[in-house]
């Protein structure tokens, strides 16, 4: 949660949106998956229906948000480096949510629901 709080923030043209893969709206855009797959990372759908998940959302991702954009280049020439940081971090998430403050996270969680309307439900 708190890095979805971070590209909120860093989503100056409001191009971002975020679901719950639970949603109806994550159903609709993901139900070809398994729910299993589908929860195992987290994923990015862009308007074209075109779809990335794990280490691979982070170039196209990064195109939108104007303070990463040039970042984007040099993200999508190493996606398998891309894709080792992002398992090696997702797989520790919970150890290493110990290190945020928890006040850090209520930030996160409210800035999660102001921009979802939606009560985050895990951080």
């Amino acid at each position: 949660m708190w890095t979805v709080a971070f590209v909120l923030r860093a989503d100056r043209n409001g191009v971002v949106r975020t679901r719950a893969i639970q949603s109806p709206e994550g159903e609709s855009r993901l139900g070809d998956l398994a729910p299993g797959v589908r929860l195992a990372s987290w994923r990015m759908v862009d308007a074209r229906g075109a779809r990335w998940s794990g280490g691979g959302v982070f170039a196209p991702l990064a195109e939108q948000l104007p303070r990463f954009a040039r970042l984007a280049v040099w993200i999508a020439r190493v996606p398998r480096l891309t894709n080792l940081g992002y398992r090696a971090i997702a797989s520790q998430r919970v150890r290493l949510s110990t290190l945020v403050p928890d006040a850090s996270k209520d930030r996160a969680r409210a800035a999660v629901k102001a921009h979802s309307g939606v009560e985050p439900t895990a951080l």
